[in-house]
């Protein structure tokens, strides 16, 4: 190449680069771009029906996109219900560790957050902080809550391995589980992670460009986005669950820390197929509903509950009352309704939908309904409403023969955010090979009035969070003997 030809093009390299670089500079002086867990995160939740990534995005306004973990806790955040310190957690500020501390990371979803409290601080984590300092009277017991409402397991191996290392802990305890299994979209936890990495060097040194994101931003906004189809995926799958497991205690060995697991509980007698439907509505910026189509279906059949006052838990709460009207799809008299699916029963015999619809409505009358629950049944054997009101109707009747309906009806519910039976045993299996002690919260709950010690589908009541933290600290004090 003639030496002009290499002096015009050097030149030219250096004047786009200057542009570039003045470009970088005025979009940096006049705009804030935000680099989210996706440039286009709204159209990739509408794309993939992440309805959940939309909804925990911002919570309660106490959350906030992040690029690795999908959300986190608005750092300065502060309302009646919480306080979020400058380093996103929720609590007091976190000091340099001191030679006499002892340190507890908590990782976990809404529970140990606290939801379903008049204040985070009423949660379990830091009556565990108050108790164990009269017992552990030599050591200063600091407490960070890690805890995110809507987080998995995944999340919380991530934030663990993004952060473990500068917040030191002598002791990590997860409360994790009841978000995994739940249904969210096309995607699960791990694929949107791999899908939304950066990478490569080059990658990694543009994603934090304010002139390439705007750039990428023009081009993505001018590709038209439909919604894909497939599989609804749950969030984290039970493999993956024990992977992340694995992935936690992994860490807490590499640096030097133990790690103690908690089983979770959740009431039986929350009803299935309602939890969502509050949610179903939900649009994101562009005015779209990001909920898949089959869901919504799902969750707009008219199937009748059988929803008993004196049994459920939280019907003192205002969220859970909500919930519980969206279950009330048939508000006539009884009788009436009796008659009308009577006589749409004769004109579509067999129907698994107006059999349970005319079971429901013989149940509020007092008459016994079983037998048209078992003939639903016979034709729809994992319908989890089914197999509910099938448990609730002989509840009074028979509670310790009826609790398996209700069990089963919670296994096949995945329109609720709570725990499976399934992975409660992977952790047990897993604390048992790995000998990690297992604080087991489930079997601590077993027999007591889920009325009592539970606000809704899985966060327990002020009382359910005070016999927590003394189970806590009871095995954490049982470990250190």
């Amino acid at each position: 190449m003639p030496t002009a030809a290499k002096r015009n093009l050097l030149f030219g390299l250096i004047t786009l680069a200057i542009l570039f670089i003045v470009f970088e500079l005025a979009l940096r002086l006049v705009v804030h771009l935000s680099v989210d867990y996706l440039s286009r995160k709204d159209d990739v939740n509408y794309e993939y029906k992440l309805w959940q990534m939309h909804l925990f995005d911002s919570f309660m306004g106490m959350q906030e996109s992040d690029p690795d973990l999908f959300w986190k806790m608005k750092p300065g955040y502060r309302s009646s219900f919480i306080y979020v310190n400058k380093q996103g957690f929720s609590g007091p500020e976190i000091h340099p560790r001191q030679p006499n501390e002892y340190r507890i990371l908590f990782l976990g979803d809404s529970t140990p957050l606290g939801l379903g409290l008049a204040k985070s601080t009423d949660s379990f984590v830091w009556q565990v902080r108050a108790l164990l300092q009269k017992v552990m009277t030599e050591r200063q017991i600091v407490v960070i809550n890690g805890s995110v409402a809507g987080y998995t397991s995944w999340q919380c191996r991530k934030l663990l391995e993004l952060r473990g290392e500068e917040l030191e802990p002598d002791l990590v305890i997860t409360y994790f589980g009841n978000n995994d299994p739940s249904y969210n979209g096309y995607l699960s936890d791990r694929q949107l992670f791999d899908m939304t990495r950066h990478y490569g060097w080059l990658n990694k040194l543009l994603g934090r460009s304010y002139g390439y994101q705007f750039l990428k931003s023009i081009v993505l906004k001018l590709k038209v986005t439909t919604p894909a189809t497939g599989e609804i995926k749950e969030r984290v799958s039970m493999q993956e669950f024990c992977e992340n497991l694995v992935a936690v205690k992994t860490w807490c060995d590499r640096n030097g820390c133990r790690l103690m697991t908690c089983s979770i509980p959740t009431p039986d007698l929350w009803p299935p197929g309602i939890q969502f439907k509050a949610f179903a509505g939900g649009k994101d910026s562009a005015g779209r509903l990001v909920m898949a189509d089959g869901m919504q279906q799902d969750l707009a059949k008219p199937w009748d509950l059988c929803l008993d006052t004196l049994l459920l838990p939280g019907t003192s709460d205002q969220w859970a009352r909500r919930v519980y009207a969206t279950g009330l799809n048939d508000t006539t008299a009884p009788a009436v309704s009796e008659r009308v699916y009577r006589r749409q029963l004769a004109e579509a015999p067999g129907d698994p939908r107006l059999q349970n619809n005319l079971a429901v409505s013989l149940w509020r009358q007092g008459i016994d309904s079983v037998q048209y629950l078992f003939a639903a049944l016979r034709r729809d054997s994992l319908n989890a409403t089914l197999w509910y009101n099938l448990g609730i109707e002989s509840y009074r009747n028979n509670p310790t023969e009826t609790a398996g309906y209700l069990k089963h009806a919670k296994e096949l519910d995945r329109y609720s955010l709570r725990i499976k039976a399934g992975y409660n045993q992977a952790l047990r299996d897993f604390c048992s090979s790995n000998s990690v002690p297992l604080i087991d919260l489930e079997n601590l709950f077993l027999g007591l009035p889920e009325r009592d010690y539970f606000v809704d589908h899985c966060h327990p009541t002020d009382i359910g969070h005070a016999l927590v933290a003394r189970q806590i600290v009871l095995s954490i004090t049982s470990s250190l003997r």
